[in-house]
């Protein structure tokens, strides 16, 4: 009876310090940011002095693969009809 019951809190002795360490091991490794911003920005189209249209765009890399965001906005006094246009 007494050799049953040693092993049974030595088997929980080691059974507690493998979870200690595993979750010790989760600590000191954060993962890193799933997506990252490398660059955003905006810039303005000029036609004979006029702003025509403004693009908004963002660079974004996840896991190795860059994702390029653009909005392209023309402004209602040019020349046509305002429109908003996203190209992804």
């Amino acid at each position: 009876m007494r050799l049953i019951a040693h092993l049974r809190w030595g088997m929980l002795t080691v059974l507690l310090c493998a979870v200690a360490t595993y979750a010790g091991d989760k600590k000191d490794n954060p993962k890193p940011p799933a997506v990252q911003m490398v660059d955003s920005g905006s810039f303005g189209v000029f036609v004979r002095g006029q702003r025509v249209v403004t693009e908004s765009f963002s660079v974004q890399q996840d896991n190795g693969v860059s994702i390029v965001k653009s909005h392209l906005q023309e402004i209602a006094n040019s020349t046509g009809p305002g429109q908003n246009r996203t190209c992804r």
